[in-house]
């Protein structure tokens, strides 16, 4: 459970590194009070097996020129269940704000359960915002790419996941999370 309340030309980023192999309840609020203030909440998860992931996610935007981004990326296996709420609240008062959402799934089985809710709420003229959401399998096309230039299946399909990830892990100072995501990544395919 997060919160945050951000002042006058600060800028707060918070990122969420899932891959636990439990459920888990991720709360997160910031408010963006300051004038040209900004947040960035980033989601990255890997779900399996039976767990369930639930995220609830709210950028409330109060000061002038304030900036919110909520993006959200993850795999989906075996039996998982993921519900992501993102919400970007543009308040009276936050004239000339901006704020933008997005979540990219990648559902690696038939039996699992998504469920994606953008949300925008607007409360001020003179804003911008946006919301977006893609769920998808692995290309085939790029798979039989790699293949032809000799990579196992496997290791093309991890490529490919691992490319999806790495501009949030890049954020990572500790390289050992990063590899430690990067290894369960490659065994869940």
């Amino acid at each position: 459970n997060v919160l945050g309340e951000i002042e006058d030309d600060a800028h707060v980023e918070v990122l969420f590194v899932n891959v636990n192999k439990n459920n888990v309840y991720t709360n997160c609020e910031l408010y963006l009070n300051g004038n040209k203030s900004s947040g960035k909440i980033d989601v990255c998860y890997i779900c399996t097996e039976d767990f369930k992931y639930d995220y609830n996610l709210t950028s409330a935007m109060l000061g002038k020129e304030s900036n919110a981004l909520i993006n959200g990326k993850g795999i989906l296996l075996d039996n998982s269940k993921k519900i992501f709420r993102g919400a970007i609240d543009f308040k009276k008062g936050c004239l000339n704000a901006n704020g933008n959402e997005t979540e990219e799934v990648i559902v690696l089985s038939k039996n699992v359960v998504n469920q994606s809710l953008p949300l925008l709420l607007c409360n001020e003229k003179n804003v911008k915002g946006s919301h977006g959401f893609t769920a998808n399998s692995i290309n085939k096309d790029k798979v039989f790419y790699l293949l032809s230039r000799g990579f196992t299946e496997k290791q093309a399909k991890g490529l490919i996941l691992q490319g999806k990830f790495l501009n949030i892990l890049s954020k990572i100072r500790d390289k050992e999370i990063i590899n430690k995501f990067m290894d369960i990544l490659m065994e869940a395919i």
